[in-house]
């Protein structure tokens, strides 16, 4: 993969992040208008952001053909997960302040949380899991499409 294959991996990653966190909110029953979201905007910024940086280290798992390709996929889904919920809770817990100000708390607090909406809420968990199979499936055809000879990056 080339660095810019990373970068297009890592930004699907982010946009998990955002999408997964906004369903958490929503099934929640945290967000019923957009206008209740003024408050809560740095809890699915935070999830992209931290989802885009756990992305970067992760992105080379996914798009693998055959059977050792899905499992390392799902190894990728949960780590860049877990990497991108500690990195996302730490910094919405700066952004937020208040009570629990501690970015430390946020890098214990966040994995929970993420954890705990998967468990909790199938519609969150089928949101995950659906948005990780089409980017494993979407970087495997980025790379059946670079093993074609003058074919280099994404289509």
């Amino acid at each position: 993969m080339t660095s810019d294959d990373y970068m297009h991996t890592a930004t699907g990653i982010g946009m998990i992040g955002f999408i997964v966190m906004l369903a958490t909110m929503i099934g929640d029953d945290r967000v019923l208008f957009l206008g209740q979201l003024r408050s809560d905007w740095p809890m699915p910024v935070s999830a992209g952001f931290g989802a885009f940086c756990s992305g970067l280290v992760t992105g080379g798992l996914f798009g693998r053909r055959g059977v050792a390709g899905g499992a390392l996929a799902g190894f990728g889904a949960f780590l860049s997960t877990g990497l991108g919920s500690a990195i996302g809770g730490a910094v919405c817990f700066s952004l937020q302040g208040g009570m629990m100000e501690s970015p430390v708390s946020g890098l214990i607090l966040g994995p929970v949380f993420v954890a705990h909406a998967l468990v909790q809420s199938t519609e969150v968990l089928m949101t995950w899991v659906g948005c990780f199979m089409a980017l494993h499936l979407e970087v495997g055809r980025g790379r059946l499409h670079e093993a074609i000879p003058g074919n280099s990056g994404f289509p």
